[in-house]
């Protein structure tokens, strides 16, 4: 059932600036870096000698290869996707797969594997992606963890799923640029066609790219790490920041769209939120077929009626959304994942389904008292591999900054006011060299593998 194999990509050195000024190529998941999915190695073999081979693509874009039991559980490739990130903080993620109809589900901890993706292609493929948007990304205990956020937040963006104003837009890509390229020159950059390769936006302008420009000329002296932050900071404020939206259609036949998060359930008309159902208020979520039922405590239910009932497409596309609730609400206001009975009448529907894992408070407890034993992010000098691909753009994984000091963030202004990225001291490390590589995460020459 374990892990046999698994790696990273083999290093390719070059410096940060010219890493970011060549071109990239797409990474395509049937294309596996020298060194991963490498054989297992003898002796390791299932008694019958069975073996799947999964794929998982991390969030910088690399894929990683498991051979696994094919009795293995959902929380087995969990742990070890986790194992090879050296991931401690690893339950605000989580892994995703596209089923047969497009739609995007969860991989469940408690089931079997194969009995999950019987609906999807015979190649499925894993994401790794974030689960859990936290209110404030700042505040995470280990620098490695909020590169991670960032890189998803770099997906959002360019997706189009994280919907900002186009000043602030243009200031999360100046950190992106910031982190990815270095201090800005204008030798280097005379013109804002450094930006051309790189995806920040849909439809991408010329005039956008200015704006991206602008911005990265006045952060000169901010380290990858700072950037990090500071584009935590700017995010989190966002609207639309950990909205993921699921269509579907009120009860005049209205189209909606519906977002499960932190604090409850938001509902929005044309892109507009008209509606939060806060975690408080809602006395019991249940479906039934394609019907969404939201039902309010009285107190709360003074403006709507005591049921609401959103209908969709699908009854898939319905439980999916209906879980997504359940873990929400158990990550985010249960102490622990084993609901008391009158938390867990919350959300009745017949279904087993639960949320496995530790909750948000039990996170931060368990990191806390785990964190002082395990090295810190640093950002050490190592090698890079750079991907580019239609969800994001380009990450670059290896760094190259001059030593110095830390200075203070500069203040930038978007369409909507100054966004100062307020960042305490003890989160800024000195200026160091970084890349994408985990604490302690072993490279490709580190496991036997072909050669090529």
């Amino acid at each position: 059932r374990g892990l046999i194999s698994g790696a990273a990509t083999e290093p390719v050195q070059m410096t940060r600036r010219h890493v970011y000024l060549a071109s990239y190529g797409r990474a395509d998941m049937g294309s596996i870096p020298r060194g991963v999915g490498a054989p297992p190695p003898p002796g390791t073999h299932s008694p019958r000698g069975k073996l799947m081979c999964i794929k998982v693509r991390l969030l910088d874009d690399t894929i990683a290869v498991f051979h696994l039991g094919h009795k293995a559980l959902g929380q087995t490739l969990m742990d070890e996707v986790s194992r090879h990130l050296n991931l401690l903080e690893r339950d605000y993620f989580g892994l995703v797969f596209v089923d047969c109809t497009g739609l995007q589900c969860w991989l469940e901890m408690e089931k079997p594997i194969l009995r999950q993706i019987a609906n999807t292609r015979a190649d499925a493929k894993f994401y790794l992606i974030l689960k859990f948007y936290i209110p404030n990304p700042v505040d995470l205990e280990e620098e490695y963890t909020r590169y991670l956020f960032t890189l998803q937040i770099r997906r959002d963006l360019s997706s189009g799923e994280l919907v900002a104003s186009e000043g602030t837009a243009a200031l999360l890509a100046a950190y992106i640029v910031q982190s990815d390229c270095g201090d800005f020159s204008e030798d280097d950059y005379p013109d804002a066609r450094y930006l051309s390769h790189s995806r920040f936006v849909p439809n991408q302008s010329y005039d956008f790219q200015e704006l991206v420009r602008n911005n990265h000329r006045r952060l000169t002296g901010m380290s990858p790490g700072e950037s990090d932050l500071a584009l935590l900071e700017v995010a989190r404020r966002c609207e639309f920041y950990g909205v993921k939206l699921h269509p579907a259609k009120d009860v005049e036949g209205a189209d909606a769209s519906l977002a499960a998060f932190h604090g409850g359930i938001k509902v929005y008309h044309q892109m507009h939120c008209v509606s939060t159902f806060s975690w408080a208020k809602v006395r019991k979520l249940s479906f039934k077929r394609k019907k969404l039922l939201i039902k309010l405590h009285p107190d709360a239910s003074q403006f709507y009626k005591e049921t609401i009932e959103f209908f969709f497409e699908t009854r898939n596309e319905c439980k999916t959304f209906w879980k997504k609730c359940v873990e929400q609400h158990a990550f985010f206001r249960c102490a622990s994942a084993d609901l008391p009975k009158k938390d867990a009448k919350l959300f009745s529907s017949g279904s087993s389904f639960r949320y496995r894992g530790r909750t948000h408070k039990e996170l931060i407890d368990y990191v806390r008292e785990h964190h002082k034993r395990r090295e810190p992010f640093t950002r050490p000098l190592r090698s890079a591999t750079i991907h580019q691909t239609n969800y994001c753009s380009s990450y670059v994984s290896g760094y190259v900054s001059d030593p110095g000091t830390a200075r203070s963030l500069p203040a930038l202004r978007d369409n909507s006011g100054t966004l100062d990225a307020r960042i305490s001291r003890k989160n800024r490390g000195a200026r160091t060299v970084s890349c994408a590589v985990p604490p302690e995460r072993h490279t490709a020459s580190d496991v036997e593998g072909p050669s090529s």
